[in-house]
């Protein structure tokens, strides 16, 4: 099967399984931008770590991207700790 097939029918196969069940919110975030820092911090750290951190980003005011490309890899580093392997996540 080529690749444009794949394709296709991995979407149909998507949009019955959103039919059949709905959106399933899988992923316990309030934005997409939430959803992207998430993603990031979830790797190789169990999910507690995760919101952890995150809850310490929004207590510093860091979380959005504007402040987070403001601040430095230290406070970041520090606000994910949680996160396992938070000085290579920070950069």
């Amino acid at each position: 099967m080529n690749r444009k097939k794949r394709r296709e029918l991995l979407c149909d196969l998507y949009t019955v399984l959103e039919e059949t069940f709905g959106p399933m919110r899988w992923w316990p975030a309030e934005t997409p931008f939430e959803v992207c820092i998430g993603a990031i911090l979830t790797q190789n750290a169990p999910w507690s770590g995760v919101v952890e951190a995150i809850k310490n980003l929004k207590n510093a005011h860091v979380f959005d991207s504007f402040s987070l490309a403001a601040s430095d890899e230290r406070t970041i580093a520090e606000a994910i700790r949680p996160s396992i392997y938070y000085n290579q996540k920070a950069k």
